[in-house]
C-alpha cells in the first residue's frame, strides 16, 4: 500500500516521453481554431448587412431628435409640476 503513494524520483521523471510540450498545446490550437472560425463568420453576416441609404438616415435621425425633445419637455414639465406641489405643501 505504501507503494502507491510513493513520489517519483526526480532523476527519471518526465523523461521518455516523446513531447514535453505542455498540456495547453490542444487547448491552443483549438482557441486559434474558434477565433479563426469566429472572424469567418463575421464577414459572412457583415455580407448580409442592408445598409440605410441617405434620405432614409436622415428621416431616422429626425425621429431621434424629434423623440428626444418630446420626452425632455415632458420631464421638464412633471419636474416643474412636483416643484410646485412641494412648495406649496411644505
Amino acid at each position: 500500500m505504501a507503494q502507491l503513494a510513493r513520489a517519483a524520483v526526480s532523476k527519471t521523471a518526465g523523461w521518455g516521453f516523446e513531447s514535453l510540450l505542455t498540456c495547453n498545446h490542444k487547448f491552443d490550437i483549438f482557441m486559434k481554431e474558434k477565433i479563426i472560425k469566429f472572424f469567418e463568420d463575421v464577414v459572412k453576416e457583415m455580407k448580409k448587412v442592408t445598409w440605410p441609404t441617405k434620405e432614409e438616415l436622415k428621416e431616422s435621425t429626425n425621429v431621434v431628435i424629434i423623440v428626444c425633445l418630446i420626452i425632455a419637455v415632458f420631464t421638464y414639465l412633471i419636474d416643474m409640476a412636483i416643484t410646485f406641489l412641494f412648495q406649496g405643501l411644505f
